[in-house]
C-alpha cells in the first residue's frame, strides 16, 4: 500500500515539473516574439 501512495506522489511531481517546465518554455516562446516585434 505505501510503495503505491509512494508511486503516485512521484506521478504527482513529475506531472507538476512537466506542466511548469512547459509553461515556462510558453512563457520564454511569448518573449521571443514580442521582442522580435520591437
Amino acid at each position: 500500500m505505501d510503495s503505491q501512495k509512494e508511486d503516485k506522489t512521484m506521478n504527482a511531481a513529475f506531472t507538476a515539473v512537466r506542466a511548469s517546465s512547459n509553461e515556462n518554455e510558453e512563457i520564454m516562446n511569448v518573449y521571443q516574439l514580442l521582442r522580435r516585434m520591437q
